[in-house]
């Protein structure tokens, strides 16, 4: 999986720098969400499993994509195509988006609560995220109430517990020692 994501961030690296160079990652973002999308069809995904050429599989899917991407990016659906890697597509959005996001100084956060925080809790937390880490901060928000109180902050490959349930977990830890 690391590999997958270390090819998909070589493409995703190469089309950004296209986007900032031509100031169009907005539309970027917008023609790979759409190229994912056919990417998910059952269908298509059993076409790119399959024996059939590169040059048949691109065509049939830039045909279905329509007049939604432009010539460039048929031309990365093309490379991506000829190297067996359409697959990889929606890893490559997801590396396109974390690209855009550290370019505009900005951060996905999820928080995931044991009951729904109300503006105030957030707005709190949404300032010690953008001191903390110097961003701009986008707060998802889910609640799980299996985690009995307080909440679960994850940013990246970080995450802060600061759940009931994780202290009782470390609790058991400590008396079982």
């Amino acid at each position: 999986m690391c590999e997958y994501r270390s090819v998909a961030n070589i493409y995703a690296k190469a089309i950004f720098a296209l986007a900032v160079e031509e100031k169009k990652m907005d539309l970027w973002q917008n023609m790979l969400l759409f190229a994912v999308s056919i990417s998910k069809d059952l269908k298509i995904k059993s076409l790119l499993a399959g024996v059939l050429s590169a040059e048949y599989i691109a065509n049939v899917f830039i045909t279905l994509c329509g007049d939604q991407i432009n010539l460039k990016c048929q031309n990365l659906i093309k490379i991506m195509a000829a190297n067996k890697r359409l697959f990889l597509l929606n890893n490559v959005l997801s590396e396109f988006i974390n690209l855009k996001n550290n370019f505009n100084k900005f951060l996905e956060v999820k928080i995931i609560s044991a009951y729904v925080l109300n503006s105030s809790q957030l707005k709190n937390i949404s300032l010690f995220l953008e001191k903390k880490f110097n961003r701009k901060i986008n707060l998802k928000k889910s609640v799980k109430n299996s985690i009995i109180d307080g909440f679960i902050i994850k940013v990246n490959d970080l995450v802060i517990d600061m759940s009931i349930r994780n202290r009782l977990k470390q609790l058991q830890n400590f008396l079982n020692y």
